[in-house]
């Protein structure tokens, strides 16, 4: 049930969506608070004569453009490939971790160096899963510009 203080609007949502920074809503507000300034340094008497520059206004058509290419790519590709780069780094970590250990404990006991050894094989099939896992949603969000070879080549 919501109460009444779920339902009033907050000030993150004005640049928030999803929980996420919306690129679009902070130009929107940043081209409106310069506009407002901008009318108010000319003056209120002068409001016919007031004109936005081409510059400006070829910047925002270009920033429009590339918020309705971002909005062609489905969201929940996003939010997948967004998961799984943050198990890629997971696991690259877990690697890197699993490796110095490996390294530290070759000269230790035999049982302590299998153990390292054990951990370093699951974290590089960890590595490898992160990377299967991330090659669809790479190939639905990228289509034929994803070299998919590349990808592969960095399984171990």
């Amino acid at each position: 049930m919501l109460t009444r203080d779920d339902r009033l609007p907050q000030v993150s949502q004005l640049v928030c969506a999803d929980g996420e920074v919306d690129i679009a809503r902070v130009q929107a507000i940043v081209f409106s608070v310069l506009t407002v300034v901008a009318l108010l340094w000319k003056g209120p008497r002068d409001l016919g004569g007031f004109t936005i520059s081409q510059e400006t206004l070829y910047l925002l058509g270009l920033s429009q453009i590339a918020y309705v290419a971002g909005k062609a790519i489905p969201a929940e590709n996003v939010r997948r490939l967004n998961a799984e780069v943050a198990a890629m780094r997971a696991a690259e970590r877990e690697l890197t971790a699993a490796s110095s250990r490996q390294t530290a404990l070759a000269a230790a006991t035999p049982a302590e160096s299998a153990r390292a050894t054990e951990d370093l094989v699951t974290a590089r099939n960890n590595w490898n899963a992160a990377l299967t896992a991330s090659e669809e949603t790479l190939t639905g969000v990228y289509g034929t510009s994803f070299d998919a070879e590349r990808l592969r080549a960095m399984r171990l």
